[in-house]
């Protein structure tokens, strides 16, 4: 393999660690705005 083979198992480990707190955060966010959106049709 070439040395650029050899990095694809790293540069795919770094791209899980720093898309899972930009998930984690938007799923969070996520569920206060639907609720704030639904307490705010109510009244």
């Amino acid at each position: 393999m070439s040395s650029q083979g050899n990095q694809v198992g790293a540069i795919c480990a770094a791209t899980v660690a720093m898309m899972t707190p930009i998930v984690v955060l938007t799923w969070v966010i996520q569920r206060y705005l639907v609720r704030g959106l639904t307490f705010g049709a109510v009244k």
